[in-house]
């Protein structure tokens, strides 16, 4: 774990060389990057870690997250692990993290792994209503409906839009997916 402004965040880390570090997805955990870690550990330093309101790490006193403040968290946190150059790694929010940083901070990036992400979920109309009634309705629902019912809802939402995949088709993938939905306070 490493303290950062505002809240302990939970890392993972794994091997030596140069770092990668791994960015999950909005209502993930870096769980999601258990394989890679293991795999990739032999030959880079491996990090993963919960972002802040995620998982482990947990909420803050912060009343609404942005990428920017997640940025600012992965500029602390690599400082604070000493990493001057890494590789990042993001899903859907991560990559929005990433890219942002390495907007930002084009020195500390030596290169970009993107997976299923947009530059940002501002362009879009659709996007922005999502993110709208995402916010608005996340919490209420959630703390209502439970994981099971708010990942039904989230997936609904998602088809309405035109999105016809939601997170993963696999037993596994959404067994992962309610657990981590599970751990947000």
């Amino acid at each position: 774990d490493l303290e950062l402004p505002g809240v302990r965040h939970f890392v993972q880390t794994a091997g030596d060389g140069q770092s990668i570090v791994f960015l999950h997805g909005a209502q993930l955990n870096s769980d999601l990057w258990l394989e890679q870690l293991r795999f990739f550990a032999s030959a880079y330093h491996c990090i993963a870690y919960d972002l802040r309101g995620h998982g482990r790490t947990g909420r803050s006193s912060f009343r609404r997250y942005s990428v920017e403040v997640y940025v600012d968290d992965l500029l602390t946190l690599l400082d604070q692990l000493g990493c001057e150059q890494v590789t990042l790694c993001g899903l859907s929010l991560g990559g929005m993290i990433a890219q942002t940083f390495a907007a930002r901070y084009p020195k500390r990036v030596r290169a970009l792994i993107l997976c299923d992400t947009g530059v940002s979920t501002r362009y879009f109309a659709s996007d922005r209503v999502l993110n709208l009634a995402m916010a608005v309705m996340a919490a209420p629902i959630l703390g209502s409906f439970g994981v099971t019912r708010y990942r039904k809802f989230t997936h609904r939402l998602h088809e309405c839009i035109g999105h016809r995949t939601w997170v993963t088709q696999t037993m596994v993938g959404k067994r992962f997916a309610e657990e981590a939905m599970e751990m947000i306070d």
